[in-house]
This record gives C-alpha cells, structure tokens and sequence, in this order.
C-alpha cells in the first residue's frame, strides 16, 4: 500500500522524474470535483463563487497560486492508467479514479478528454492531507473522492513521448493552398485544421512570417514547422529552436525549375519577349523590317552568377549552351563582386537572403555594372534595393531587369510596372506541377518524420531542436 502524497513526492526525488514535470507555479489550474449526483464536473479555478445551480459541489471562494507535482502515466493494456515507476500503485488508482473525463484547456478552449498515452497528470500539494489514507485500489480512491473534494489536475504531454499514432492523429494547419495531391496525402497520416492554435505541424510558405509570436500562437504543443520553399529568411530559427521546433526545407526538387525559368527570363528581357506581347495587347500597328524590335542572345555573353549553390550551377550549366561565359561570386569561391559586376553582360542572382546579404546590389553596385548589362533575380527580392534599381534604370546605368521576387514582397516598387525594359513575374521559378508535387511530399516526409516516427528529418535546419 502506498499513499498517493508519498508517491508524488518520491517521483519527484527519483532518477526517472523529468524536469519539465517538477514543481511549478501554475496560473491557470482546472479542478475536477466528485459528488455522489454527478461522479466529474469541472469547474475553473480563480474564480470566486461556485455555480448557484451545483452549490454542494464546494468550490473554495479564492484558489492561491500553488504548486502542482506532476507524473507521467501511460495507457497500458485495456485502456488501464499506469503510472511508469512500479512502486506508485496509489498514483495510478488516483488517476484511474479522475481519467474519464478529464478537462484540458488550451487558450480559451476547453476540452473533455480522456488520458491517453504520454500523458502527465498534476496533483495538487493541497489535496496531500485529503489523500494521506493508504489507497492500493481504485475503489478506495473512490470512496475518498466520493466527498465534495476539489482534486487539481493538469493535463499536458512530455516531450520526446512516442505518441500512438492509432490513437490520435497529429493536428497539422496548413496556411495556404497546396496540391491537391499533396492535400490529400498530408489528409491520410494527419488531422488537418484550419485553426493554428493547438497544431503539432504547421506547413508554412514564404510569405509567411514564422517567428516567436507565431510559434506561441500555435501553443507548447508545436513541434514542427515543414517549410515549403527552399528559402528561409521568413524564419526565426532562433526562437523556434529555442521552442524545440524543427523547421525543415525542401532542397534540391526546384533546382531545375527554377533554373529553367531564370534562362526564361533572360531570353523574355534580352530578346525582348514580353515588350513585344505588351505592344500587341496595345493594339499597336507593327510590321516586319531589319530593324524592328532587336534584341540580344546569349551566345558570348558573359553570365555573372551571384551565389553559385544549387541553382547558380544549375543556370550556368544551362546557358553555357547557349554559348554564354560563366563567371562566378560566392562566398567562399570566385571573383569579388565588384570585378563580377564590372565584367559581366549579364548579372543573377542566387544568393541566399540573410543580414549579410539583404540590399547586396544597392546603387552603388548598381553603378559598378555596364550600361549595357542586364539584372536578373529569381532568388530573394530583398537583396536588390528596388528604389536604387528605378533610379539605375532611370538614370540608363543599366540596360534592363528581370525580376521574380521583390524587396516587399507582394507589392513592388511603381516605378517598375511602367518601364518597358523591365519584365515581372509573380514568384513563378519553382512553379511547375511537378516542383510543387514534389515539394509538398517532402513536407509530408518532414511532417512523418517528426510526427509519427519521432526522428529527424534529413532536411531539418535545426537538428538540434529534437522532436
């Protein structure tokens, strides 16, 4: 026999007692009352008269802010609470006493659950007289808990807890749009809503800013944020590291879309593609000569690449069959950029966006190029001063742009709509059905990863924020 008080107490001594479950002061509690006419109520605590309705229920007039000793207790077989420490028989008739229901709050919801594996349940320091009796069965708990006895509870989960998938399935919000293909995968391994509070997984995109303020905005209970973009400037990964949420990417699958589409936008701008439909849908008179509307190809250009990762390698590869020169700045390798932007015909960008980086080609930069060199960007709008760019074009320090991302992203600089040696796309590199279902299905891997096989994903940026 061992009296549930003692038990709490000699968990909480013992080498198996978590810290994240110690002693702690808790603001907001829930008590779960026992009478003979209704065996579970729930009533909230700080407040300061019981229900008129249920008077012999006793709630105390004002609860003080005390401390609550939590322990871990699983489901075992036949849905029987367990406590995982052997010698705790009194804590586990306790909790197979008060288990059905058992009221959860999170934020200003409230929900009737059942325990259920992975649990951790709170037992109130205040109640150790009430339940001193030595208790070995769930009917002596009973007895005890027959009486208008308030017994605080919380109810939460440990970290690092392989959860029974079978059981409950992963909340994930998604906040936007995907795939159909990729919604109904991410559909058949999670529970998705539509409400960010309260989910396991979030899948973000670029235009979403995942920083503290989200993170708490989704609760305690976040444990990954599956990016769908390569990206991740939109991140804190600070605050979400510091919050044990993996944030993932999804490297590699976009590479040659996005590499596609850069050569695609050379040969709109150079060989004037777009100012020619633009002149069309005017409704403006044209005809064929030698001279009408010339522009440039690729062959002998010299193509300066900012950032050779990925994709820069993969547009260089690309237009070298064209015939175009490749000349390259990184940080680590190749020419300084200012040499770069001195030689090159042709000036794209692929340089990840980070404080370093954020307004790399300025005016000053801009005034370092050709007159006759063109500017593209398929990598992040923040590194080109949009406002310096207008003035470049402007002032004919430079002969065209050509641009995917801009600096304030969805909106962009007016003075770029009108120019007729400037072409526009919305965020378009990686869009093909085929990049974007790819994409999403390694979100899901990310999402299964951390949500049901308890691993790290090999995309995370993180690693060290284990789920």
């Amino acid at each position: 026999m061992m009296d549930v008080a003692r038990a709490v107490r000699e968990h909480l001594r013992g080498p198996d007692a978590h810290d994240e479950l110690g002693p702690r002061p808790l603001v907001e509690q829930l008590v779960v009352l026992e009478d003979a006419r209704d065996p579970v109520q729930a009533q909230s605590l700080l407040l300061g008269e019981a229900d008129e309705e249920q008077a012999d229920l006793r709630v105390p007039e004002e609860v003080p802010r005390r401390e609550i000793h939590a322990v871990a207790v699983e489901v075992g077989e036949r849905d029987r609470a367990v406590v995982e420490d052997a010698d705790e028989p009194g804590l586990a008739a306790l909790v197979g006493a008060v288990r059905e229901p058992v009221l959860v709050s999170r934020g200003d919801e409230q929900h009737v659950l059942a325990l259920d594996e992975g649990a951790v349940v709170g037992v109130d320091r205040l109640v150790d007289d009430a339940l001193l009796d030595p208790i070995g069965k769930s009917s002596g708990v009973e007895a005890v808990l027959q009486r208008p006895l308030p017994v605080v509870v919380q109810v939460g989960h440990r970290r690092n807890h392989v959860l029974d998938m079978a059981k409950r399935k992963a909340a994930v919000h998604v906040t936007t749009r995907v795939p159909e293909g990729v919604h109904d995968a991410l559909d058949a391994e999670f529970a998705l809503q539509d409400e960010l509070a309260g989910a396991d997984g979030i899948v973000a995109v670029p235009s979403d800013r995942v920083d503290g303020e989200l993170l708490d905005r989704a609760g305690p209970g976040l444990r990954i944020v599956a990016l769908y973009a390569v990206g991740y400037d939109n991140v804190d990964l600070d605050a979400a590291t510091k919050r044990g949420v993996v944030v993932t990417n999804t490297p590699d699958v976009l590479t040659r879309a996005t590499a596609e589409f850069t050569i695609a936008l050379m040969l709109a701008l150079m060989r004037r593609i777009a100012e020619g439909d633009r002149r069309l849908r005017r409704g403006e008179s044209w005809g064929w000569g030698p001279t009408f509307m010339l522009g440039e190809g690729l062959a002998g250009k010299t193509l300066g690449i900012v950032g050779l990762g990925r994709i820069g390698a993969e547009v260089a590869r690309l237009a070298s069959a064209f015939g175009a020169r490749m000349i390259q700045s990184s940080r680590s390798s190749g020419l300084p950029l200012g040499r770069l932007l001195a030689e090159a015909d042709i000036v794209s960008l692929h340089a990840p966006l980070t404080p370093e980086t954020r307004g790399l080609i300025d005016a000053e930069a801009l005034r370092a190029m050709k007159p006759t060199a063109v500017l593209v960007n398929t990598s992040r709008g923040a590194l080109v001063d949009e406002a310096a760019l207008v003035e470049a074009l402007d002032a004919g320090e430079i002969a065209g742009a050509a641009l995917d991302v801009f600096e304030h992203e969805p909106d962009m600089h007016p003075g770029l709509r009108v120019r007729e040696n400037v072409v526009l796309a919305p965020h378009l590199a990686s869009a093909t059905a085929e990049t974007r279902a790819a994409m999403g299905a390694i979100c899901v891997q990310a999402l299964r990863a951390v949500l049901v096989e308890q691993s790290t994903p090999k995309t995370a940026l993180n690693p060290e924020a284990r789920p």
